[in-house]
């Protein structure tokens, strides 16, 4: 089950690349776009139906609020593009991740700075 849900992300983070890539005003865009969507609504299904209820299920309730904890500090330190040659493993998401993140979060100040009209 967790590989599936890994492989999906993954295939995702391919497409949003690939979507960045062409850019909105590509014939292909929309398309590519809602074929995305309609995927992440599945994933996100599929996680809500499947993986959190066996987990309410057969964690006990402090230890899901731990979790929710790891997951917020992840989520806070993670890149904020799509990173596709990184891999999908744990290993590659602790050595990639940081200088991807710390990367895309100065572009993403260096783009709002410029949109401010401070640049």
């Amino acid at each position: 089950m967790v590989d599936d849900r890994l492989n999906e992300e993954d295939e995702a983070k391919h497409v949003l690349s690939e979507l960045h890539n062409l850019g909105v005003d590509h014939a292909d865009f929309d398309s590519k776009f809602d074929s995305l969507a309609e995927s992440v609504r599945a994933h996100a299904d599929r996680e809500e139906q499947k993986e959190f209820a066996q987990l309410r299920e057969n964690v006990p309730e402090e230890r899901l609020g731990s979790m929710a904890g790891a997951v917020r500090t992840a989520e806070a330190i993670a890149p904020t593009r799509p990173h596709p040659m990184a891999g999908e493993s744990a290993a590659a998401n602790v050595l990639a991740g940081p200088p991807a993140a710390l990367f895309d979060r100065v572009r993403d100040a260096v783009r709002d700075w410029n949109k401010s009209g401070s640049g």
